[in-house]
């Protein structure tokens, strides 16, 4: 599994997602005989033995139609006129499913997502979620076909369900009713479909390639997606076939990743949801302080005689609806639109601070979507909304706190004394915002995120005396809000960058430090991965200046820590690759079949961490280096694979933009001079390390004096 495509995580984050679920997701729910359901193949061939064994048809035909295929069988059945609801309701009691099935995979996907269409007879969902019995929605079922372009939950079962025979897509002539016909029935299915292919984002899971109850469906997709333009995505481990390539793929080796994939979109989801709870929250508080104005300002305006009075009431009232319609356009993320309103909003009622405060925000939630020029540009706009919006009102707090925020996200993006002086005019807006709202905690964290982002440009003194101040502000965090774990768990942070600069005591005060914030962090958020994560990475460094036993007890606690990250995230790659580096660490410390143990262990966390993210080019490489360091153990052919293992995953490193010169000077201690040399060349020209650093190098003392090492390294000497 590799990255998600950005549009895909959009439309998670625009919760504008619509899962299409096909067969491969019911493959292994039992039904009430005990019976997995398994693909289209299986129901047609337990269609074909129902009916040769009730008499419909003899072994003869039920063995032709079974070389015949699923759909080609389903068209003789259809065209002998074996009779449709004896089938269907054979079909009925074959979905009908058992109680001891696990549902944890349809859960996981209405999280993700309760927009879902499935071409599935199956109940799985209703069972899983019973409210969307009464609201899903089905061929004749046409006051929820209506619904479903606006509803934000609903279940779309395109190919009908059991429990209405007459509605079920099931033999040729179905889907052609359903695909080409004019009929009124079909036609408000399709209509609904259109509707949601471009108004939606699709992600097609659990779909064969070459299921007969799918291809019309991804032929309607394919014409409704070339007038609309709308990009659709499809989990598979098939290649796509040409006549599919509307569609953009989620690669995996096989259907078991699927879960993996499936918790990677949750993550997007959950920091999608994170952030817009906060955000959204405070809009809808804003939308309804709005609508209690409105109401107001109407019975003010209906008794007021003075001409001018009322003149102002009127355009306060206007301005009220102006910024109420932008609120709402802001919730929709609409942030365009919403920033016209906001605009007409401050014309109306020039010292309107509210409306600044928005739009300023709006801009930056808009400068997000954006990069470079443009990006900087809207971030500048909203600083001039921010300054407007506490011109009229000195102690609006949250607008200093935001601007402040954006200060520092513009200042990530530039370097040396500019990224300082933003930096600067980002503590300054903090302060004021504190000054006015003394006991906010989540400025005072933000504060310190801030604090910590210019002391990681630091060094020395300088660096030191910036996390400190981080340390200050992180515990105002914490007194305000005693369960403040993000303030604890960018508090551990930081104390481990501080301790990375220093030794002895002095270090290990530090780590123990932050072990004591990681701890915090996780007592009040259980399932913060990534505090797990830092802190088995903060017992991992202190293990490294540690010895014998003292160094080991560090390393398993270490190990620990990993594996409680992996289980609150299967897929943290990040975790697998530290628990890669951390047994690496101690297979160091060790000899024999113990050092050989850890290794094997360390290339399993690679191997996830691969899994889990293909193009992790840093656990290829260390993947490579620990092959090389337990190939040094090993003698003959034994220590030939080893070596030969360690190249593959050096050239998957460069393969996904890894460093080469790893491959290079295992190529250089192997006496291979030509391999050695043209990766050494590929190395320097990528500038991953220096002309000096390579004559120091011990891995090639043997090709020191060679002319042709010579002569490449000239050529980079400046």
């Amino acid at each position: 599994m590799g990255d998600i495509p950005r549009g895909l995580k959009k439309a998670i984050e625009k919760d504008e997602l619509v899962l299409f679920i096909g067969a491969g997701l019911s493959w292994n729910l039992k039904n009430t005989e005990g019976n997995p359901l398994g693909g289209w193949k299986e129901m047609v061939s337990s269609i074909l033995v129902f009916l040769k064994d009730k008499g419909y048809i003899t072994a003869e035909e039920q063995q032709s139609c079974e070389e015949l295929g699923p759909i080609k069988a389903l068209q003789r059945l259809e065209n002998n006129k074996i009779d449709k609801r004896v089938i269907g309701h054979f079909v009925k009691g074959y979905f009908k499913l058992g109680k001891e099935n696990n549902f944890s995979l349809q859960e996981k996907l209405y999280s993700l997502s309760t927009k879902i269409i499935t071409t599935n007879y199956d109940r799985a969902f209703e069972i899983a979620f019973p409210e969307l019995q009464e609201i899903k929605a089905y061929k004749t079922k046409d006051y929820e076909l209506n619904k479903l372009k606006k509803e934000p939950i609903f279940l779309f079962k395109l190919h009908g369900c059991i429990e209405h025979i007459d509605s079920m897509v099931l033999f040729p002539s179905d889907y052609d009713k359903l695909y080409k016909s004019t009929g009124r029935e079909a036609e408000h299915a399709l209509y609904a479909l259109r509707n949601l292919i471009f108004n939606k984002t699709f992600l097609f899971i659990g779909t064969g390639m070459g299921d007969p109850q799918i291809t019309s469906f991804f032929e309607e997709i394919k014409r409704t997606q070339g007038i609309y333009n709308q990009e659709h995505f499809i989990i598979t481990f098939e290649p796509l076939k040409e006549s599919l390539n509307f569609l953009t793929p989620i690669k995996i080796n096989d259907k078991k990743e699927i879960p993996g994939v499936i918790d990677q979109l949750l993550d997007i989801k959950k920091d999608a949801d994170a952030k817009k709870s906060s955000e959204k929250k405070l809009l809808l508080e804003q939308l309804e302080a709005s609508e209690i104005e409105k109401e107001a300002l109407e019975k003010e305006l209906n008794k007021e005689k003075d001409k001018n009075k009322s003149q102002a009431l009127f355009l306060e009232r206007e301005a009220n609806n102006r910024f109420r319609t932008g609120l709402k356009h802001h919730i929709a993320k609409e942030y365009l639109e919403a920033i016209e309103e906001y605009k007409a909003a401050t014309e109306l009622k020039p010292k309107y601070s509210d409306a600044y405060y928005n739009w300023g925000n709006a801009l930056d939630d808009l400068a997000k979507t954006k990069s470079d020029n443009e990006a900087e540009e809207l971030y500048k706009e909203a600083f001039e909304k921010y300054k407007l919006a506490t011109t009229y009102k000195k102690d609006l707090y949250q607008a200093y706190n935001n601007w402040g925020n954006v200060l520092g996200d513009l200042a990530k993006t530039k370097s040396g004394n500019k990224a300082e002086e933003l930096y600067t005019e980002a503590f300054e807006k903090y302060k004021l915002a504190t000054t006015y709202k003394k006991d906010s905690p989540e400025v005072y964290n933000n504060w310190g995120c801030a604090l910590d982002d210019l002391a990681v440009t630091k060094s020395g003194s300088e660096a030191e005396k910036l996390y400190k101040e981080a340390f200050e502000k992180y515990n105002r965090a914490i007194t305000y809000k005693q369960n403040d774990h993000d303030a604890y768990y960018n508090w551990g942070n930081v104390l481990m960058k501080l301790a990375k600069t220093k030794s002895g005591k002095e270090a290990e005060v530090l780590y123990k430090e932050a072990f004591e914030k990681f701890k915090k962090a996780t007592q009040y958020k259980p399932d913060d991965n990534e505090a797990y994560n830092n802190w088995g990475n903060a017992l991992k460094n202190l293990a490294q200046v540690k010895f014998d036993s003292e160094a080991e007890e560090l390393y398993k606690e270490a190990f620990e820590k990993y594996k409680l990250a992996t289980q609150h995230k299967q897929n943290d790659h990040k975790a697998y690759l530290n628990w890669g580096n951390a047994l690496c660490q101690l297979a160091k410390t060790k000899s024999d079949n113990e050092a050989e143990e850890l290794y094997k262990e360390a290339f399993e966390k690679y191997k996830l961490a691969t899994t889990y993210k293909k193009d992790k080019h840093q656990a290829y490489n260390n993947w490579g280096l620990a092959l090389v360091e337990l190939a040094k153990t090993k003698s003959g052919s034994e220590a030939e694979t080893l070596y030969n293992e360690a190249v593959e995953k050096f050239k998957l490193a460069i393969k996904h933009g890894g460093d080469a010169y790893y491959l290079a000077c295992l190529c250089a201690i192997r006496n291979q001079k030509a391999e050695a040399l043209k990766y050494l060349d590929f190395a320097l020209a990528r500038n991953e390390i220096t002309v000096d650093f390579v004559e120091q190098d011990e891995d090639w003392k043997n090709l020191r004096n060679d002319p042709d090492f010579q002569d490449l390294l000239s050529r980079y000497k400046k």
